[in-house]
């Protein structure tokens, strides 16, 4: 973990109706590979909290969003914490009290997930399948809350030993569509698809990637967003394999 500097911003801090001036120069500089166009991530001292600093290329998350996701408990949903408003923007005391629905979220705070990545292909399937059957009753709920998951950036979903975890619900929307159930479903599977063709890619030795890559594509085939039990779809076609990979290079 490399460290640089400290958070210049002023910031408005809020939870649970309480609205603070928030002394953000405790928080320093996080760089892990997740700095991109649309955040930085600062992390304070104690290490248990990230701060996302949106810059002026990102849609702020919704603040209705931000409040259903952060009463959900669930092991592959980032714990969401506190709400910080920029003090120089259109944030004030009185519209954050008031109207606190029409003031743009500058940042937010979270759990932070320092375990390492696992490798889904190389590990038993059972892991695959016990994580897409929790995911896809996430990504259901979601859909009963009117919630569309979208993706932005490879890291906002990441693997490890725990599970396959959301660490960035940014660009989750509220969405009145009769076909978000589907959508979000099909989500699901291209999420966990691109972890696992990015895993085979970097694999010092993959003269076969686009060869492989099919291969997962067609493990997760987009049709399963139409089964009840995408698990129970996915299991069907790792029959006879222990692990991801042997099916990957069995259709190679």
């Amino acid at each position: 973990m490399r460290q640089r500097e400290t958070l210049k911003r002023e910031y408005y801090g809020e939870q649970d109706g309480e609205i603070w001036v928030a002394n953000m120069s405790k928080y320093t500089r996080w760089d892990e590979g997740y700095e991109g166009p649309y955040c930085e991530l600062y992390i304070d001292p104690t290490g248990t909290s990230v701060l996302k600093s949106y810059t002026d290329l990102a849609e702020p998350i919704p603040y209705m969003v931000f409040e259903i996701l952060k009463g959900i408990e669930n092991p592959h949903l980032v714990k969401l914490q506190r709400r910080f408003y920029c003090r120089f923007k259109d944030a004030d005391i009185e519209k954050l009290q008031t109207r606190p629905t029409l003031v743009p979220i500058d940042a937010y705070s979270r759990k932070n997930i320092r375990e390492q990545r696992i490798e889904i292909l190389k590990r038993d399937k059972d892991y695959l399948l016990q994580n897409i059957a929790e995911l896809q009753a996430l990504f259901d709920d979601f859909s009963q809350r009117r919630i569309s998951a979208n993706f932005r950036r490879k890291d906002d979903v990441r693997v490890d030993s725990n599970g396959i975890i959301i660490t960035n619900p940014d660009a989750f929307i509220m969405s009145d569509d009769e076909k978000l159930s589907f959508y979000n479903k099909l989500t699901l599977l291209t999420a966990v698809r691109a972890l696992m063709i990015e895993e085979y890619s970097l694999q010092l030795f993959h003269p076969n990637a686009a060869d492989a890559n099919k291969a997962i594509i067609d493990l997760l085939d987009s049709h399963i967003a139409y089964e009840s039990d995408m698990a129970a779809a996915v299991a069907q076609k790792l029959e006879g394999v222990k692990k991801p990979i042997q099916y990957v290079k069995k259709h190679m």
